[in-house]
């Protein structure tokens, strides 16, 4: 049980950076580094409110809108 709770931590966790860091920096423009992130975070967080637990899916709305706070920071 322990080993599947670590399992799906670290699965958001590493969806979460995913969402995150897959963007280019230097190609592309500003909107498109906002949108892109924004609209994976948006997806895990449809997706943890049909499949996850109510206490699952608060950690995921508090961790998106940590990332989407960290996306448009990184925006300027």
């Amino acid at each position: 049980m322990r080993i599947g709770k670590l399992e799906a931590e670290l699965r958001e966790v590493a969806a979460l950076e995913i969402s995150l860091y897959s963007v280019v920096p230097e190609h592309g423009s500003s909107a498109h580094k906002v949108h892109t992130p924004a609209r994976r975070l948006s997806r895990l967080y449809i997706h943890a409110c049909k499949h996850w637990t109510q206490v699952k899916r608060a950690t995921v709305a508090k961790n998106t809108v940590s990332g989407l706070v960290l996306i448009s920071k990184s925006c300027g």
